[in-house]
């Protein structure tokens, strides 16, 4: 029989510790408390390693649960309760807590005073429970503040209208449903048993409001409505921001017509001059009497200067672009400008009969800082146009200055441009400084032009702390202002030259003539007579030209001749090293771009191999950019001279390097 209740005692603990739970016997009279074997092992402890007193189970307990759990079973001794159960942490034998779920009641008692004296009860590991009970709270936590702080007002409430849960987003759009129970469109979500969306318009904050509301409904597990979730979006901000993304639509669209415009206008721009040096070079090949082969590449000159002047402006968009384009800050002769502008453009306005008139004001000074070359081609831009929209009336070109009108607006010098020709409609004038777009379709077919020149222009003023202004009318003519800071130079200036600049330039009867002494002259002559000026300094120097294209070395072998210096030419960059250690030259032309070495690499190895580090060195590229300009100057370079070869810059580049 002992061994039968043994055998079953030992099924039930199997039993026990198989379902995670364990039993214990606590005898109240002697406070010894009996365990099954596993109960130990749940803490990590072997079978009776912690004894079987009460005090070494509670000493394990944690001190936060001690007294709560003391209670518990105090009230369930003095019958307040039909059983016992608590929950408290329990420290496993490696130190970190385990909880536990321990349940019992009274099964004995004196059977003379009715008092306990012994309990049996159960204890389980509730420590997975619990770890998840705590991610879910969290996740909850999260959920809520999630919930909390969406833009969307969010209400949770139950079948009878009473609010569960509300944003503050939602107390304030609801505010006047709290309590009223469920309208018409919960009832209607619950009916149809699916969610339901209406557009609302309610007054928020003095002002009227379209809202988009979505209604949730939620079941019990009998199918019966349970609760009911409202969502409600503003469509302000979403109308906000269908407008914001429908503009930028709009000017991508814009920015896409205006790009393939100007690839058509720049193909245009760029087949015709090309059409005339094919054409031009063509007839020369079939002309046997020099002057008309004179004739014909005086056109293909022209042609290539087109060219030249395309890729130049496209070039300065680059640069402005990316921030690349230097500005220089030099003494500038305002006057000296103005006829210089006056020079270049007014035989084409008198050849169209217009008025050319030029006015500038005492008050501006001799000598101001600013760039030269630049404001020269802001000024020829802007008279280039003058002349092309002007077929009746007269071009003004007036220099003042302008006061400054506060302290942090400076004075300022303005050159005005002012035409009498078709002006330009509010429209017209909204996107005519944007790149790549011109006044109308219209306009650019009639007239030409890549759509870049006044975009240009005003970035170029604006780089010099200026500003570039139009004020035009429709069919009476345009007026373009240019403006920069004024910063007056001092200096020892021939005041002679100054009023003789200033007569050329301040005519009322609106002529500037040139020098016309003498027989005109063609301008092939007049190019190799500047040519052979240019060069007088140079005649007999020894200049290596070192160049891997043919036709570069000799077109450039041939100029620097006709200027009397003598070359020597090498088509590659071993080559040119050979030349030197046999060879004095004064000088040294290198391409950049080479098979085999390039010539910044060349130029390296003349410095440091054969220790020419006072030999003049000029780089030629057809690469402008300040990068290539800078990798030239570190490899020892000592001028850059851009492609297409200017032949009076070249010159003058070379004169600058050999001067003593």
């Amino acid at each position: 029989m002992t061994e039968q209740l043994a055998q079953r005692q030992e099924a039930f603990e199997q039993a026990m510790e198989i379902a995670g739970e364990t039993f214990w016997d606590w005898n109240l009279l002697t406070n010894e408390m009996g365990h099954a074997r596993n109960r130990a092992r749940m803490l990590g402890y072997a079978d009776g390693e912690l004894g079987q007193h009460l005090d070494r189970w509670v000493d394990l307990s944690h001190p936060d649960d001690q007294e709560p759990v003391a209670k518990l079973i105090r009230a369930h001794i003095r019958g307040e309760t039909p059983e016992y159960e608590a929950e408290y942490r329990q420290r496993h034998r490696d130190g970190h807590w385990i909880w536990v779920r321990s349940r019992g009641r009274v099964v004995e008692r004196d059977p003379d005073t009715g008092k306990p004296t012994r309990m049996r009860g159960t204890v389980v590991d509730i420590t997975r429970r619990k770890e998840l009970e705590a991610r879910i709270a969290q996740l909850n936590e999260d959920l809520l503040q999630l919930v909390r702080s969406l833009p969307d007002a969010v209400l949770h409430m139950d079948v009878e209208g009473r609010w569960i849960f509300a944003n503050d987003r939602a107390r304030v759009l609801f505010a006047e449903r709290e309590g009223d129970g469920p309208d018409e469109a919960d009832r209607q979500a619950w009916e149809r048993r699916a969610a339901q969306v209406t557009l609302e318009t309610r007054r928020i904050a003095e002002q009227h409001r379209e809202y988009e509301v979505q209604r949730v409904p939620i079941f019990d597990a009998a199918g019966q409505p349970k609760a009911l979730v409202l969502i409600a979006r503003d469509l302000w901000h979403q109308r906000e921001q269908e407008d914001i993304l429908r503009l930028a639509l709009e000017q991508a669209e814009e920015a896409a017509r205006s790009k393939t415009q100007f690839l058509a206008t720049m193909a245009h721009e760029i087949r015709t001059p090309l059409n005339s040096v094919l054409g031009a070079a063509r007839l020369a090949l079939m002309e046997e009497e020099p002057a008309q082969v004179a004739q014909h590449l005086e056109l293909v000159h022209h042609a290539a200067e087109m060219l030249l002047d395309l890729l130049n402006t496209v070039l300065d968009h680059s640069r402005l672009e990316s921030g690349m384009l230097p500005i220089e800050r030099a003494p500038v002769s305002v006057r000296q400008l103005i006829h210089q502008v006056a020079q270049q453009m007014s035989p084409a306005a008198r050849a169209k009969g217009l008025q050319w008139l030029t006015r500038v004001d005492p008050a501006v000074p001799p000598m101001v800082l600013g760039d030269h070359i630049r404001l020269k081609q802001v000024l020829t831009n802007l008279v280039g146009n003058a002349v092309k929209f002007t077929d009746n009336g007269s071009i003004e070109l007036r220099a003042s200055v302008e006061p400054a009108v506060s302290d942090e607006q400076p004075t300022m010098v303005s050159i005005a441009i002012t035409d009498t020709g078709i002006g330009l409609t509010p429209e017209q004038q909204a996107r005519l400084f944007k790149a790549f777009s011109q006044a109308d379709a219209t306009i650019a077919r009639r007239y030409g032009g890549t759509g870049l020149g006044l975009s240009i222009s005003r970035q170029l003023m604006q780089a010099m702390g200026g500003s570039l202004t139009l004020q035009s009318e429709r069919g009476k003519g345009s007026t373009f202002v240019l403006s920069w800071p004024l910063q007056p130079v001092f200096s020892a200036f021939n005041q002679d030259d100054v009023g003789s600049a200033g007569r050329a330039v301040d005519s009322a009867d609106g002529v500037v003539e040139g020098d016309t002494s003498g027989a005109a002259q063609s301008p092939g002559a007049e190019m190799a007579w500047q040519l052979a000026q240019a060069g007088l300094e140079l005649v007999g120097r020894r200049v290596l030209v070192v160049d891997d294209n043919r036709m570069n070395v000799a077109v450039v072998r041939r100029l620097l001749e006709r200027a009397g210096l003598v070359v020597t030419s090498a088509s590659s960059g071993s080559e040119a090293l050979s030349v030197l250690k046999s060879t004095s030259v004064d000088l040294v032309l290198l391409d950049l771009y080479m098979p085999e070495m390039n010539g910044d690499e060349v130029a390296r190895r003349i410095r440091s191999e054969l220790g020419l580090h006072r030999l003049p060195l000029i780089a030629l590229s057809a690469s402008v950019t300040m990068e290539e300009r800078e990798r030239c100057a570190a490899a020892g370079m000592d001028e850059f001279v851009s492609k297409p070869i200017e032949p009076l810059e070249l010159l003058s580049a070379m004169a600058d390097c050999l001067q003593p």
